[in-house]
């Protein structure tokens, strides 16, 4: 099978694109057999609407140490996949740079453990998708302490239905400091971006 071929000294797949299958938790976890695998060169991972649970985010995240992007977005992990997320992703041994999570069902609750991912010297993530969800204010407002950690290594994040692009040379060049940004937004001077909240 899938896991088998990922196994092999002579697999050299790096992209693979298993959206919108019916895999579930239990066919994830048999794919995580082959991306243990030290031969596995696997970097792309999507998994969008699988119809995933929170549990794969632990299968994953303690398996997959050669990925570079992973899509878990279109499943219902809630705030406890988050949770579960957060422990492979602060791993030394995690190399993840892009991760999508919109439509996930995520809610302010989750904000707490975000931030303490981006507060951690270990997350390479560079691109952080968390769109379409139910964050609301005061989850991005808890979520705000890793933007502005100084480990924090993120150049765009994903929220409400935009995405900002982090590091940009527009608006926080123009406005130099907090005091003469529009109400609703937090500036980030450490991070050289701005970040609308909804109103």
């Amino acid at each position: 099978g899938l896991s088998s071929a990922l196994c092999t000294k002579a697999s050299s797949l790096r992209v693979l694109d298993l959206s919108d299958n019916d895999l579930q938790s239990s066919g994830v976890k048999l794919l995580c057999e082959g991306l243990g695998s030290p031969h596995c060169q696997l970097q792309t991972l999507s998994l969008s609407g699988c119809r995933l649970s929170e549990r794969t985010c632990d299968v994953l995240m303690s398996k997959s140490t050669s990925l570079r992007e992973l899509d878990l977005s279109k499943n219902h992990l809630w705030d406890s996949g988050i949770k579960l997320l957060s422990t492979g992703l602060t791993s030394p041994h995690c190399r993840l740079e892009t991760l999508r999570l919109n439509h996930t069902n995520l809610t302010e609750k989750c904000g707490q453990d975000i931030s303490l991912v981006l507060s951690s010297d270990s997350c390479s993530l560079r691109h952080l998708d968390l769109s379409n969800n139910d964050l609301r204010d005061s989850g991005v407002k808890l979520l705000s302490t890793g933007l502005r950690s100084p480990h924090c290594r993120l150049q765009t994040f994903g929220y409400a239905s935009e995405e900002y692009v982090l590091h940009c040379k527009g608006h926080c060049e123009k406005t130099g400091q907090a005091a003469n940004c529009d109400k609703g937004t937090h500036f980030f001077p450490s991070r050289r971006f701005a970040l609308r909240l909804q109103t």
